[in-house]
């Protein structure tokens, strides 16, 4: 059964990486630079997600555009993925600034499929290719933790 949600990374080139989200309808794709630190901040905002709290905001530098992800939690367990793109890295109220995807479900609807991409992304690469590649090592502790807390989950869940 394939998920309504479902995210995709193209593997690192020159310290940029592909994203793709798509949802029942709506299909985001761009490609984000190294410079900010942003799969650590992913895995550490779905390990709030997965753990029933609201997710701190990520961002991903398209330069000079950013994109802000956030996922809080709504009604009944579930939650809401939202993807905002900026002009640039201003952030004010009236900032320039316009949703480019947006998607609901349970809570793990949205945490599992960008577990799995991040999971299929680590494994794309050695992780000496990996950094050289992205110019950044992929953050293995903050991934842990992230599989850690979605197996704690599933095993209560059973």
């Amino acid at each position: 059964m394939s998920s309504l949600f479902q995210v995709t990374f193209t593997q690192p080139e020159s310290g940029w990486i592909g994203l793709r989200l798509s949802g029942p309808d709506p299909v985001f794709e761009d490609s984000f630079s190294h410079i900010y630190p942003t799969l650590e901040q992913l895995c550490g905002g779905l390990c709030d997600v997965a753990a029933g709290a609201s997710a701190r905001r990520v961002t991903f530098l398209l330069e000079p555009a950013e994109l802000e992800l956030g996922i809080s939690l709504i009604d009944g367990g579930d939650a809401r993925l939202t993807v905002d793109l900026y002009s640039d890295r201003r952030r004010y109220p009236g900032a320039q600034t316009s949703r480019v995807f947006e998607f609901s479900g349970p809570r793990s609807a949205i945490v599992l499929p960008f577990w799995r991409a991040l999971h299929k992304l680590e494994a794309s690469l050695s992780a000496s290719d990996f950094e050289r590649a992205w110019r950044k090592p992929f953050p293995q502790m903050a991934m842990a933790s992230l599989t850690r807390i979605i197996n704690a989950e599933s095993a209560q869940a059973s």
